[in-house]
């Protein structure tokens, strides 16, 4: 069975060919989609980016980087994740190492209001991140298809 049921996707959280100079940048528009869609509390941005900057989120694959960064649930209202398909990547740190950087393309921004779910929605993004050709072809998808492939591995 899988316990991260009852995250709430949507096609709304998706941005795509996202334009950005920074992480920053980045994750403030992904926020700002969760805020308005009434997903996140107003101090939900700030506390990304302190937990982005103590526990660095990027992640090297192969060919792709990926940033999966989160906050504490104290600052979400309801579960979700919003995604962004940056046309250029921008810089994170990397999980592993955050002396080392990683060129982002794929942002996976967490939204998660029960913090026992947390590790679980980890796991099932973690099927995503290991198939490159999945990551590959998300550079690609619709905001639908990027819906149906995130239910299909988190719910």
């Amino acid at each position: 069975m899988n316990v991260a049921k009852n995250i709430e996707l949507s096609e709304g959280l998706v941005i795509t060919e996202m334009d950005c100079k920074s992480n920053k940048e980045a994750l403030e528009m992904l926020s700002e989609k969760l805020f308005e869609n009434n997903y996140v509390k107003e101090t939900f941005f700030e506390n990304v980016i302190k937990r982005e900057e103590n526990f660095p989120t990027g992640i090297k694959t192969k060919t792709i980087g990926i940033a999966m960064p989160h906050t504490e649930s104290e600052h979400v209202n309801k579960s979700t994740i919003s995604v962004g398909i940056l046309k250029k990547p921008v810089i994170f740190h990397e999980m592993t190492n955050e002396n080392e950087t990683v060129e982002v393309n794929i942002i996976f921004l967490l939204a998660l209001a029960d913090a026992k779910k947390h590790l679980n929605v980890l796991q099932n993004l973690v099927e995503i991140i290991k198939d490159e050709i999945i990551l590959k072809s998300m550079l690609n998808m619709s905001k639908k298809e990027i819906v149906d492939l995130l239910n299909k591995y988190i719910n």
